[in-house]
Order: C-alpha cells, then sequence, then structure tokens
C-alpha cells in the first residue's frame, strides 16, 4: 500500500470533498455577491431590477394595508408606499434624464411570483409572509444601492443610489425590529 503524504494528500481529499459538497453550496455568498455587482453596473438593468423591487414593496404594502390589523405593520407598510413610491418617481427622474432605458411598468417574475404567494395568505400568516417578504427585497435592495452607489458608471445613478442607501436601511431595520417585536 502506497502512503500519500503532503500535498498530493490535501489534494485527494479536497477532490474527494468537492465530489461530495457541491460547489453551489459553497460558492453561493460570492455569486449572489458578483450577481449584486453585474446588475448594478448596468445602468439600464439597474432601473429594471430597482424598479421592480419599488413596484413590489408598494403593491405588498397595499395589501398590508388592506389584510393587516396589525398597528405596527400597517405603520410600517404606509411608510414603505411613501417611500417607494417617492424613490420610483426619482428613479424614473434619473432613468429619463441620461440612462435612456426603459422604467417597468409592472414587477419582473420573481416579484410577481413572491407577490401572488403574499396574496394567497391571510390573519397572522399574512403578517409573517408579508414581513419576512419585506426584510428579503429590502436586503436585495439595499446590496444593489450599495453597489451602484460604489461602483456604478453612470454618476446620477450612483448618486441617486447614494442618496437611497439610508433610507432602505432604515425600512430594513424597522422591518426586522418589528417582525422581531411583533412575533412574526
Amino acid at each position: 500500500m502506497t502512503k500519500i503524504h503532503g500535498r498530493g494528500f490535501a489534494a485527494i481529499v479536497a477532490w474527494s470533498l468537492a465530489s461530495i459538497v457541491p460547489i453551489s453550496a459553497i460558492h453561493a455568498q460570492s455569486t449572489t455577491t458578483m450577481s449584486v455587482a453585474d446588475e448594478n453596473l448596468n445602468a439600464p438593468r439597474f432601473v429594471q431590477r430597482t424598479g421592480s423591487l419599488n413596484l413590489y414593496l408598494i403593491n405588498s404594502s397595499k395589501m398590508a394595508l388592506d389584510r393587516s390589523q396589525n398597528p405596527a405593520v400597517r405603520g410600517f407598510a404606509q411608510r414603505l408606499i411613501e417611500h417607494h413610491s417617492a424613490m420610483q418617481y426619482d428613479l424614473a427622474a434619473v432613468n429619463n434624464s441620461n440612462v435612456g432605458g426603459s422604467m417597468p411598468n409592472a414587477m419582473n417574475a420573481d416579484d410577481t411570483r413572491r407577490m401572488g404567494d403574499l396574496a394567497g395568505v391571510d390573519g397572522p400568516s399574512f403578517n409573517a409572509n408579508y414581513m419576512r417578504n419585506a426584510i428579503i427585497v429590502l436586503d436585495q435592495e439595499l446590496a444593489i444601492a450599495k453597489a451602484q452607489a460604489a461602483n456604478g458608471k453612470v454618476e446620477s445613478l450612483r448618486k441617486f443610489s447614494a442618496a437611497t442607501v439610508s433610507k432602505i436601511d432604515a425600512n430594513l431595520r424597522e422591518a426586522k425590529t418589528i417582525a422581531g417585536t411583533a412575533g412574526i
């Protein structure tokens, strides 16, 4: 029997583990980060994605005002409608002035699916699903805005993104607080 020593053994162990553990699981974080960065450096795609996220947050929050009886959830939903309607308006102005892409007039497929899933629940389950999805979407929007503010190629979009980061971050922190304190 041949003994394997040093780096050769480590390479065999690494190769063996790689065949057992999916590479996608190991690199999930870096893939997400690369996807966000790629999306943000392309101005028309940034406008489309951010616009769709805003539409989701506005429409799901309108649904929360109709369905939720929780005052904290309702107050949060009202603030999201106000903040993201203003963001959508400002994004459209920046887009129309020098990006030249089209603003989304509807949510993308992922956001539409998420909205459909939310429409299928009522009562306390609605509150939990609404807040969970708000956290997910705000987290995505925050990552996209930060990446665009830092690395975007269009100056007006960098400024727009930098101006929105603090508001998105505040909304995200509020969503997490409500979800935690309301037991949602």
